[in-house]
C-alpha cells in the first residue's frame, strides 16, 4: 500500500495523475450507487431517481463497460443506435431521456472532481418529430365510453377495483392530472383542488 501511495505521489508530481485520474479505476457499480444517494437527495422522488439510476445501468451493461476509464461516448451512441433499430418502442424521445441521463451523470462525475470532463458530452439528441413511434391524440366520446366500460368489468388492477379505477379514469379525463398528480389524491382532498398548489 506504501509502495502505491508514493508512486501515485510521484504520477502526481510528474503531471501524470490528477485526483480525477485517481477514480479511473474505480467500478461504475460503486460509483452508480453513490449517483443513486445524490440523486435522491437533491429531493427528487424515488421513481425519478431509480429512472436515471437504471437508464445508465442498462447503457452502461449494454456497452461493456465496467470502470470509470471505459466511458466512452462513441460507443453509447452505438448502442442506443442499436435499440432504436431493434426495438420500435425505442424512438427517438426516449433516446433523447437516455441522453439526459447519461450527461446528468457525467455532470456529477465532474462536480465531484471524479472526471476532468464529461464523458458523454458528445452525445446530441435527436429531433423528436422525425421518429414518431407513438402518434398520442385524445380518445373520441366513443372509445372513452368503451374505455369506462371495459373498466367496470375488469379485474382488480395495480390494487384497484373496478368501480375506482373508473372514476380515476374519468377524474384524469375531465382535470387533465398526470399520473403522479392522481396518486397523489387522497379522500380528504376534493378531486378538484391542484395537487401541487401555488
Amino acid at each position: 500500500m506504501l509502495a502505491k501511495l508514493l508512486k501515485e505521489i510521484e504520477e502526481q508530481k510528474a503531471g501524470l495523475r490528477t485526483p480525477a485520474t485517481a477514480h479511473n479505476t474505480r467500478l461504475l457499480s460503486a460509483l452508480l450507487a453513490e449517483y443513486r444517494t445524490y440523486h435522491a437527495d437533491q429531493r427528487n422522488t424515488p421513481e425519478q431517481t431509480t429512472l436515471e439510476v437504471h437508464r445508465c445501468e442498462l447503457t452502461f451493461v449494454g456497452c461493456g463497460f465496467l470502470m470509470l476509464a471505459d466511458l466512452d461516448a462513441a460507443a453509447a451512441d452505438r448502442w442506443l443506435a442499436a435499440r432504436q433499430r431493434e426495438s420500435k418502442r425505442f424512438g427517438a424521445q426516449t433516446r433523447n431521456h437516455y441522453v439526459a441521463s447519461l450527461k446528468a451523470f457525467g455532470n456529477w462525475l465532474v462536480g465531484g472532481r471524479k472526471a476532468t470532463e464529461n464523458p458523454f458530452r458528445p452525445l446530441d439528441k435527436q429531433n423528436v418529430a422525425l421518429d414518431v413511434r407513438h402518434e398520442r391524440r385524445p380518445l373520441t366520446a366513443e372509445e372513452f365510453d368503451r374505455l369506462l366500460m371495459a373498466a367496470a368489468s375488469g379485474k382488480r388492477c395495480r390494487k384497484l377495483a373496478a368501480p375506482d379505477r373508473v372514476t380515476l379514469y374519468t377524474v384524469a379525463a375531465y382535470t387533465g392530472f398526470r399520473a403522479y398528480e392522481l396518486a397523489s389524491l387522497s379522500r380528504r382532498r376534493s378531486p378538484w383542488t391542484p395537487p401541487h398548489p401555488l
